[in-house]
């Protein structure tokens, strides 16, 4: 089924890390066991710092009845502490950050897997495919957005999205399930953004992929007679968990199950990435209740990923995020009756419970035919229970809750005026600087110890690969 090739030899004592240091910081010596590991999953949470971890942690903990997978991986595996400045800004976005955890390489924000001077940078996925090697990219935004883009892509710019499309399709990339459709069909078909005519998903099927367009056609893919699967789902990005509707589009857990049912047919392994892309875009709006579901969506891939491992101890996972988004803060006090200050409790956990959808969705949708201030009050206390104020209203009417603001507009000024009831606060709209977390099983999990740089994730896949080249 699957062709194979020779594994490559490497020196096994004394080796030591020799990165360029304009794209790389210094890092620890790995000692290598005598087998490399057949198989890597690499599951990124993008804008999931550790208070997104914690704050998802507290719901599913009390709401749920049980911790997340990720705390499981914490206990049995190691943990570290990431940092993750871009060649250029100690702010990274998805591109640089994406970038050196694909290739061990730094580069400047917006740059896709090349250095500043345009040169190429071999990823870890391609890596993986010189090694005969299965791989797949999973994601919950547009397949041709930052994060999946750098591990089977290189471009100047992020933006070039039709480009990157093209690049993918013709990646040799095993599994690619996301959304992001409209880059893939020609300029003739509603909803296209490509400036040509040509049909992507019918230059993949020429090259043997099935092409699925929505969760029912994946679920029926069989993936002992399937080596090749492309699916997008959406238009643009898979819609917040919270919004999902499962008849139509796929988990990011299920997508997670696909690829590793049809990865793993192949007895020379796999990488596989998965990305929970739209944490971010939640953190960017400043919706707690959209961060909290989608992060426990990436948390159940995350258990899918383990599943595998417990039949399959010869593979690394590895669960980390390019960035932290928003600067969450469970830290909002609130003054009591009393003159104290009123923290964030469990029971306060139930108000975030009966929000019914994201920003972006339902409650956006019904403030696009709001009226009046009163109008405003109405729509959000129906999709979240919350009672704003007519001062709260009008921040939202206007978008004026915080300068700078993000695009997302109005949807930040409904996290700015709701943030009181829920008592958690946020400090940006965009991409902070905090140190995000790593929780690592399997062969080479003991390597990531400390505090590390985003560069060093790669380098340790690389050496358990044995491909350090």
């Amino acid at each position: 089924m699957f062709k194979t090739k020779s594994k490559l030899s490497f020196l096994v004592a004394g080796l030591v890390f020799l990165l360029l240091t304009t794209f790389s910081m210094a890092s620890a010596e790995v000692l290598l066991p005598e087998e490399p590991v057949q198989n890597i999953i690499l599951l990124i949470g993008d804008g999931m710092g550790p208070s997104q971890v914690q704050l998802a942690r507290y719901y599913s903990l009390y709401q749920l009845n049980q911790d997340l997978n990720m705390l499981k991986m914490a206990e049995i595996g190691a943990t570290s502490l990431v940092a993750t400045r871009s060649l250029d800004y100690l702010v990274t976005d998805s591109a640089a950050a994406g970038t050196a955890l694909a290739t061990g390489y730094k580069t400047n924000n917006g740059m896709i897997s090349q250095t500043p001077d345009g040169s190429p940078l071999l990823t870890i996925l391609e890596k993986a495919q010189a090694l005969g090697k299965s791989t797949g990219l999973v994601s919950t935004t547009r397949l041709t957005h930052a994060t999946p883009a750098v591990f089977a892509s290189h471009i100047y710019d992020r933006d070039l999205e039709n480009e990157i499309a093209v690049q993918m399709v013709e990646s040799g990339t095993n599994v690619m399930l996301a959304g992001g459709r409209r880059h893939f069909i020609p300029q003739s078909v509603s909803g296209s953004k490509r400036e040509d005519d040509r049909n992507l998903l019918s230059d993949a099927e020429n090259l043997g992929f099935v092409v699925v367009q929505n969760a029912e056609e994946l679920r029926s893919v069989n993936p002992q007679t399937v080596n090749n699967l492309l699916g997008l789902f959406t238009s643009s990005h898979m819609s917040y968990e919270i919004d999902r509707n499962p008849v139509e589009e796929p988990s990011v857990a299920e997508m997670t199950q696909k690829a590793l049912d049809i990865l793993s047919q192949n007895p020379e392994g796999f990488f596989l990435m998965v990305e929970g892309g739209r944490i971010d875009h939640a953190c960017h709006a400043n919706d707690a209740a959209a961060t909290i579901h989608d992060t426990l969506a990436f948390d159940e891939a995350v258990g899918v990923a383990l599943d595998f491992w417990q039949n399959h101890p010869n593979t690394l996972i590895i669960v980390t995020a390019d960035h932290e988004t928003g600067g969450l803060c469970i830290t909002k006090g609130q003054v009591s009756d009393d003159g104290g200050l009123e923290y964030l409790k469990v029971t306060d956990l139930e108000t975030i419970a009966q929000i019914k959808g994201s920003f972006e969705g339902p409650i956006y949708q019904g403030l696009e035919t709001a009226q009046s201030l009163a109008d405003i009050q109405t729509v959000i206390e129906e999709y979240t229970g919350i009672a704003i104020t007519e001062e709260e209203a009008t921040l939202v009417q206007e978008g004026k809750a915080w300068v700078p603001v993000y695009a997302n507009q109005p949807a930040n000024s409904i996290g700015r005026a709701i943030q009181d009831e829920i008592k958690i606060s946020w400090g940006s709209g965009e991409h902070s600087a905090e140190p995000v977390p790593l929780f690592a099983v399997g062969p080479y999990a003991s390597t990531f110890d400390g505090f590390i740089d985003n560069t060093e994730v790669n380098q340790v896949m690389s050496q358990a690969f044995q491909a350090d080249y």
